[in-house]
């Protein structure tokens, strides 16, 4: 009797740990969507102004935290820095290969002015746009 008892428990305890297990993968199913998401709002937004970690909050209905969390746990980035990244990627890009001018590259991407333009490229870069600019085209 003790030991069939043991079994029923075990078998329950087995069941509910499967059940558990395929609830977890479910979650983490549903996190990867989520943040195959949020990558192609970054990439659909790239040049939107409004562009950052409490827009992209807005737009999958979530607090700016979850958010922020469930991205980094992820993707081992912040979401702060991807976004960073992506648009300086961009940029970069605009500078080698077209013949914008710094003007039009700041305006496109939606700065709201070309200081923080300026000093947005350099803080990443460690060159002003221009410098960037004749440097990587020399090289």
């Amino acid at each position: 009797s003790t030991l069939n008892a043991i079994e029923i428990r075990l078998a329950e305890r087995c069941a509910g740990d499967i059940e558990q297990l395929s609830k977890t993968k479910e979650a983490d199913s549903g996190k990867k969507e989520l943040i195959g998401e949020i990558i192609g709002l970054v990439e659909d937004n790239l040049y939107n102004p409004d562009l950052s970690v409490v827009f992209l909050a807005d737009h999958v209905h979530l607090s700016v935290n979850y958010l922020r969390n469930v991205f980094k746990e992820n993707t081992g980035d912040s979401l702060s820095s991807y976004i960073t990244q992506k648009k300086l990627a961009l940029i970069c890009n605009l500078l080698l290969n077209t013949d914008m001018s710094l003007s039009e590259i700041s305006d496109k991407l939606g700065f709201s002015t070309k200081n923080y333009f300026f000093t947005f490229v350099k803080k990443h870069t460690g060159m002003t746009p221009g410098d960037y600019r004749k440097k990587m085209k020399k090289d």
